[in-house]
């Protein structure tokens, strides 16, 4: 089947691109942003260099005809988090325009890549799949905004949007040395300053890139009507971590 990807050509979209096509799927990519990339990957099959918020995104899904959108979401690297508060807008913005491209053109089902750090408020308690999610940061809310989006937006049979939760993915998620994930930047500080800082009790959720795919590629491969995958990592402190 036609999946349109919608993020920027990192290495977890590398990697899905990789299985998607070993599976016989035909890929596109939507990067996010309107300068090309340097590279030319063999796996996917063309590529579209537009920013989400682009007026052209309905005509683009037309074009490619997807039969699944995966937006990338909380694993796109196009979004630093740097400038939280403008980012945030930013987020929102354009993964809203993604959606309403998608209903209009008539794609039947989305995928939305989200994250367990809509849950930073909650306490320390066992989240099940109803917990209601308290955000904090304008990270963390930006990404629940998208979800009671896809929400709002669902037809079941018409159009399907089913939410993932990824824990904190590592192996490089990013572009090599700038990657942020916990598992790099720890590496690079003792690295840069011989000692790495951590907060003892402070517990992490996290999960190696290669089974992040894996996860997508079942949800992808499964006729479910489920909406919503909470996806577990391995659980340590950042003592153990270090």
């Amino acid at each position: 089947m036609n999946v349109l990807v919608c993020s920027k050509y990192n290495n977890f979209c590398a990697q899905l691109s990789r299985r998607l096509k070993k599976e016989r799927h035909e890929t596109y990519l939507l990067t996010g942003s309107q300068y090309g990339n340097n590279h030319i990957s063999p796996n996917i099959f063309q590529e579209y260099h537009f920013t989400y918020q682009n007026e052209n995104i309905t005509r683009i899904m037309k074009n490619a005809a997807p039969d699944v959108v995966i937006i990338g979401g909380a694993m796109d690297s196009h979004f630093t988090w740097r400038d939280a508060q403008s980012q945030s807008v930013e987020y929102i913005s354009g993964m809203t325009n993604l959606l309403m491209a998608a209903k209009t053109a008539g794609v039947k089902r989305v995928i939305y890549c989200s994250s367990i750090k809509v849950f930073e408020g909650n306490s320390e308690e066992m989240i099940m799949p109803d917990t209601q999610p308290i955000s904090l940061s304008f990270q963390a809310k930006a990404y629940r905004q998208v979800e009671l989006l896809c929400a709002q937006y669902q037809e079941p049979g018409k159009f399907d949007v089913e939410i993932l939760r990824f824990p904190e993915v590592y192996g490089e998620l990013g572009e090599g040395l700038r990657t942020g994930d916990i598992c790099m930047a720890m590496t690079m500080e003792m690295i840069k300053n011989q000692v790495i800082h951590y907060e003892p009790n402070r517990r992490r959720s996290l999960l190696y890139l290669d089974d992040a795919v894996d996860v997508l590629m079942k949800v992808l491969d499964q006729n479910s009507t489920r909406k919503l995958y909470q996806v577990c990592g391995a659980a340590c402190d950042e003592q153990e971590l270090a």
